[in-house]
């Protein structure tokens, strides 16, 4: 299988990952503790995501993705 080949089947599985977890929190009132639940299982969700995604490029020799800062905007 090539890294792209990998790369589409992992962005699949990632879109309906994050599918799965808005769907469960759609009908939640934010100021719940079960909303606070869900927020931190999103986070460790997204940190699975971001440390097979550099998993996956260390696979195939590449380095890892460059950090994109959008908090410093030129002028």
């Amino acid at each position: 299988m090539t890294y792209e080949e990998e790369l589409e089947l992992f962005k699949q599985k990632v879109l309906r990952e994050i599918d799965e977890s808005f769907i469960k929190a759609h009908d939640i009132p934010p100021w719940t503790p079960e909303y606070r639940r869900l927020e931190d299982e999103f986070a460790a969700l997204r940190k699975r995501q971001n440390e097979e995604f550099c998993k996956l490029r260390a696979k195939y020799h590449l380095p890892p993705p460059k950090v994109v800062d959008n908090s410093k905007k030129s002028i």
